[in-house]
């Protein structure tokens, strides 16, 4: 990929260079990663010590007990890991009935942590460091104290008030009765006690042993339907990344329950409606992005599930005949409502390593909704995530709730190749925007020829629903005006709404780093 390097970035942060490289949302869990690389660690024990630390000072984004993905390019070839969790065994859509949509918060929101055993997982295949080695940051920021950095704390301040009713929150993260300001050291032992008994039995006792005893009995207590056997069964998969062809890269996205077959199925599509010729970054280039977009979301909505109850093969939504037919919907004049196709046939956190061998990966880890459901293990400093709330209460839909079902999920991991070689480990927390951040990313990169750190800082747009689209603070006057008169609803929003990317490139004999300014991290190597 050609980039043009005379564009200063807008936020002034440089490209960093380096034979080894970091990238991540906290400084702490880069300079955590750097050091596992000055240890002799490979580019997997680097993510993990960043994400173990990562748990602990960026508690608002995740935490011990969330659900993880991840992508290895192992030197020859790209490796998916899913490690997200099912739900109860027991549990059926009567369990919900009545309710208008799944619980948000509390019990009735957790489905089974997978993060841990995706660490396990990744050390096994790919370490070359004990887990003692690498929780050791972790285990200190928690025991020690860390100091809160300025976004951390801005989220912290803002917790919602049904997360703040949780019984047991309020206690855990806020014990001086209110948020930590930027700047405060917080200390949180328990978690160091957790990380040090999960890092000794190697994830077992998470699972299998006292913690998973632990989290089981908090379960009956609150009549939650999670059990130690639920916690057993849990394993972490190793599945084939689903690859489209844009310009002239090979994007690699991970496979259902992921939502990364959205921001396929929108290049995919934008890649057909490009060959008219469109130019780079005008009203009529953002419109089409807009549009091809909103029909990706449309057919995620409908149908991205745990892929063992996905309707069809997901490399369906994949061909260029599908392509045709859905983007004869789209009107380059007027926004539109986008509905479901039918195919033929058949509060997160992100880093990106990589190593002077050749080694890179894309990890990503999250509670989910902010702090997760609020629940917190007593004892233990473990807050479990809420990602059973991305299950529908819809009869018969293929993420419809249910028992021993991964729920939909927003993590996704993104890597870029071309001619079969290792470009980018990417990725960009948010929620929903991670799909469509990576579309814009890739979009920006290849067909505007902006370097990485200058992709980062431009503005993005971000799709809500129906035709409200939130525009980020650097969008020209004559775009919004532009895009409101085709029919969208413009909002304006700040960078918060935005997300946060990372990324790691290779290039000749070393790498170079970007990280988002809409986050407290940056991009270091060596």
């Amino acid at each position: 990929m050609s980039f043009d390097f005379r564009v200063q970035s807008s936020s002034l942060r440089p490209l960093v260079f380096g034979k080894n490289m970091v990238a991540s949302s906290q400084p702490l869990a880069v300079s955590s990663a750097l050091k596992t690389l000055w240890k002799g660690g490979n580019a997997v024990d680097a993510a993990l010590s960043a994400a173990m630390t990562l748990t602990v000072v960026e508690p608002t984004m995740n935490g011990i007990s969330g659900d993880a993905f991840a992508m290895v390019w192992d030197g020859g070839k790209l490796h998916g890991l899913n490690s997200s969790g099912k739900s109860p065994s027991t549990w059926t859509p009567e369990r919900f009935s009545g309710l208008k949509s799944m619980p948000l918060r509390g019990w009735e929101s957790v489905t089974v942590p997978g993060q841990v055993a995706g660490w396990v997982e990744l050390n096994n295949k790919f370490g070359r460091l004990d887990f003692e080695t690498l929780c050791h940051d972790a285990c200190a920021a928690a025991r020690e104290g860390f100091h809160v950095t300025p976004a951390t704390a801005a989220l912290w301040e803002n917790v919602p008030a049904d997360l703040k009713a949780v019984p047991g929150f309020l206690s855990a993260f806020f014990p001086s009765g209110k948020a930590p300001r930027c700047g405060e050291v917080f200390r949180y032992p328990e978690q160091a006690d957790v990380l040090e008994e999960i890092a000794r039995t190697k994830g077992n006792s998470f699972y299998n042993g006292r913690i998973a005893s632990l989290i089981a009995e908090d379960a009956l207590r609150n009549k939650s339907a999670l059990t130690v056997n639920d916690l057993a069964s849990h394993r972490a998969d190793w599945v084939t990344p689903l690859t489209v062809r844009y310009g002239g890269l090979d994007v690699h996205e991970m496979p259902p329950n992921s939502q990364g077959l959205s921001t396929l199925m929108a290049l995919g599509l934008f890649s057909n409606m490009r060959k008219k010729g469109i130019e780079f970054w005008t009203l009529e280039y953002i419109h089409l992005q807009l549009e091809c977009m909103k029909l990706a979301l449309a057919d995620a909505e409908s149908y991205l599930s745990d892929v063992d109850f996905f309707p069809c093969d997901p490399k369906d939504y994949l061909t260029t005949s599908y392509w045709d037919e859905r983007i004869k919907l789209i009107d380059s004049s007027r926004a539109k409502i986008h509905a479901r196709g039918i195919p033929p046939g058949g509060g997160t956190v992100l880093v990106t390593v990589g190593d002077s061998e050749g080694m890179i990966v894309s990890f990503i880890q999250s509670n989910w909704w902010g702090f997760g459901s609020g629940v917190i293990v007593p004892g233990t400093g473990i807050s479990l995530h809420n990602r059973a709330s991305s299950f529908n209460l819809e009869k018969g839909h293929p993420n419809e709730v249910g028992g021993s079902k991964r729920p939909f999920h927003t993590l996704i991991p993104g890597f870029l190749t071309k001619d079969g070689k290792p470009l980018p480990a990417l990725g960009l927390m948010g929620g929903t925007m991670q799909a469509q951040g990576h579309f814009q990313l890739v979009c920006r990169m290849e067909d505007g020829s902006e370097n990485p750190q200058t992709a980062f800082d431009a503005p993005r747009w971000r799709i809500i629903k129906g035709l409200d689209v939130l525009l980020e603070e650097g969008f020209s006057e004559e775009i919004a005006f532009g895009l409101q008169a085709k029919g969208h609803n413009v909002l304006w929003r700040k960078s918060i709404d935005f997300g946060g990317a990372q990324m790691v490139y290779r290039i000749e004999n070393g790498y170079m780093g970007a990280s988002d300014h809409r986050k407290d991290g940056h991009a270091a190597g060596f």
